[in-house]
């Protein structure tokens, strides 16, 4: 076997994905450290074939345009230019230092610069102000040139952009190129080249959480939380009439409250979900509405709280367990376990008030209440309520009430929503037999 490239993460996620997409094409087995030349130069051997394909090579427009693939003046030459393109980046790899001028590993000298026709989302010769002290490209040495341009077998087309996909976890980019290499294995096998991995969403942030969902089978919820992996999604494309770009970075905490919800959770979390795709129908396939608007999605990828999903005023149900509510209030929203506690016995307790003087009115007015005054005011005619009637046992003590049920009157609605959760699940039979 050839002498080692010493490859390492960079951090540039277009050079990391070419890394981890050259590893799963030629020696998924394996370690990245080990790869060789020889590898390096089997994979160009493949991708120099599988780039001309048609359905391929009409993705390159949007990820090297301008290149001897895209390039209308080499349309008759491509198969023979792209590959001695490839392989002269290939003879003029230098040997790995300590320093270098590469703007990609640091450790190797950059030969030549390099534009977007080969570095997506840098600039062209005519934009000067994209590159430092305005040169005519970007200085990367041949390597990681090269290693990008492994980098599309790694991408998920949703729409007319690309999701590249980057973590700083061995195991997640182990996992998704694996992934995403199987589209290509595929497309060998049956001789049919449909272009980059493609499950046919539009919509980004649909198409995030597919690859949120799928990731989170692979490990059960022990091994993710010591992993703990950034998680950050480039949605790009590098077209030359207008090359656009948007980062998503998936927050870590709700990542966790995903990998934790349990199997006997599983359908009711995909009901809810189902339920804030925006305009859709109860009968639609998930083809019709997987590229729609998703109101759960958006919030917890935008870090605003999904509470007044997991239930509903008009029927009165939840539409999930306490206990997965509990881990959503204690990863997501950062609260203590004594506040939940405290919230929930305060539900149990009213629960209790309810049943046992059947005082239907105080449902109505939890969920009629506008005002944080109104709200104290109800826990106070209920506490004045079970004294009169010779009930002892507290609602609650003044120390519930200031640091845990309302410790900020600013968000008393989400302590009314959390008592509202509680008494839906408690009195869900109760509330059929009182019609």
């Amino acid at each position: 076997m050839s002498e080692k490239l010493n490859l390492h993460i960079t951090g540039n996620p277009f050079i990391d994905s070419g890394i981890y997409a050259l590893k799963s094409l030629v020696s998924d087995d394996n370690d990245i450290n080990d790869m060789t030349y020889d590898h390096l130069k089997e994979g160009i051997r493949i991708i120099s074939k599988l780039y001309l394909t048609p359905a391929w090579n009409k993705d390159m427009y949007s990820i090297f345009p301008n290149n001897i693939l895209t390039n209308n003046a080499y349309k008759d030459r491509k198969k023979d230019l792209y590959p001695e393109e490839l392989l002269d980046l290939f003879n003029s790899i230098t040997d790995m230092a300590e320093f270098g001028t590469c703007m990609g590993c640091g450790r190797r000298t950059s030969i030549n610069e390099h534009v977007k026709r080969d570095i997506p989302l840098t600039g062209s010769l005519s934009f000067k102000n994209f590159f430092s002290y305005a040169k005519d490209g970007a200085d990367y040495c041949s390597l990681c040139v090269l290693l990008i341009q492994f980098m599309p077998l790694s991408l998920f087309r949703v729409g007319d952009r690309f999701i590249l996909f980057h973590s700083d976890s061995d195991e997640v980019m182990g996992y998704w190129t694996k992934e995403t290499l199987n589209n290509y294995h595929n497309q060998v096998s049956s001789g049919y080249y449909l272009g980059c991995f493609n499950k046919g969403y539009k919509n980004p942030v649909n198409g995030i959480f597919h690859i949120i969902e799928k990731l989170i089978r692979v490990y059960d919820r022990k091994q993710w939380q010591k992993i703990n992996p950034s998680l950050n999604f480039y949605y790009f494309t590098n077209y030359n009439k207008e090359a656009k770009l948007d980062v998503y970075s998936f927050p870590n905490n709700v990542f966790r409250f995903l990998t934790y919800i349990p199997s006997t959770e599983v359908d009711n979390w995909k009901y809810i979900i189902k339920c804030q795709y925006v305009n859709i129908k109860e009968d639609e396939k998930e083809e019709k509405y997987k590229n729609k608007k998703n109101r759960i999605y958006e919030n917890l990828l935008n870090k605003r709280s999904i509470l007044k999903y997991l239930f509903d005023y008009q029927k009165k149900v939840t539409y999930c367990s306490w206990n997965l509510l509990r881990y959503y209030l204690q990863e997501v929203e950062k609260m203590s376990d004594e506040r939940i506690k405290t919230i929930r016995n305060l539900g149990d307790s009213l629960t209790e008030y309810i049943k046992k003087y059947d005082e239907k009115s105080v449902l109505t007015d939890m969920e009629k209440v506008e005002t944080y005054s109104n709200f104290t005011n109800i826990l106070r005619k209920i506490m004045k309520s079970k004294v009169e009637k010779g009930d002892t046992e507290l609602l609650c003590t003044f120390d519930d009430f200031v640091y845990n049920i309302c410790p900020d009157y600013k968000f008393w609605k989400e302590t009314r929503d959390l008592i509202l959760f509680r008494l839906y699940e408690n009195l869900s039979e109760w509330l059929i037999d009182n019609k």
